[in-house]
């Protein structure tokens, strides 16, 4: 009797020890099909954006609308807004929405990260004691959006985004409200940044 249930205590452990071996092999599994769906760049052109747009102000040089009209694909637009610095001003921002490579994805994290709320008590830069281009930046994207300008593989959510500006549905002051279409996330694969 205690070697029948030995054996079927060594059956049970067997089972469990073949089964977290297979949850593991699962999880690996998974991950790797995400990473395989998800969006990447190569070092060599994160290099070159990062040369060439990245803290422009620190070294007092201007965007180089030539150069930037090389960029072409909508991947490494996206990693040039992720890593923009505001403070270099909403220029290269602005090239990037207006771009044909634009995403959707990209046009929403830049959207989000300008700090809509501000902006959202003013129509024109004229009301505004700061005229600091965002605004005129926010209602081009809006205007993209609505045209249907963009493209969409990038997956962005705002509330997954450190960066991202707040949201206050009920502000007495707004003079216009962020449409609903950019509250949701945009559909896509995820970029993942190093």
């Amino acid at each position: 009797m205690m070697l029948k249930k030995l054996r079927k205590l060594k059956r049970w452990l067997r089972n469990l020890a073949d089964g977290a071996a297979y949850g593991a092999l699962r999880l690996k599994i998974q991950l790797a099909q995400k990473l395989n769906m998800a969006h990447a760049i190569s070092q060599e052109r994160v290099d070159f954006l990062e040369a060439n747009f990245f803290q422009l102000s620190l070294e007092e040089r201007e965007p180089d609308r030539a150069l930037f009209d090389t960029i072409t694909d909508p991947i490494e637009l996206h990693y040039l807004a992720h890593i923009y610095n505001w403070d270099d001003g909403p220029k290269v921002l602005g090239w990037i929405a207006d771009s044909t490579y634009c995403d959707r994805g990209t046009a929403a994290m830049i959207f989000w990260r300008s700090q809509p709320d501000f902006y959202q008590e003013y129509t024109s830069e004229l009301e505004m004691s700061l005229q600091d281009g965002v605004l005129p930046l926010l209602q081009s994207i809006i205007r993209n959006w609505e045209r249907e300008f963009y493209q969409q593989q990038i997956a962005y959510n705002r509330h997954d985004d450190p960066a991202a500006g707040k949201f206050y549905p009920h502000n007495p002051r707004e003079k216009w409200s962020v449409p609903k279409y950019l509250l949701k996330p945009t559909k896509g694969k995820p970029f993942f940044f190093a």
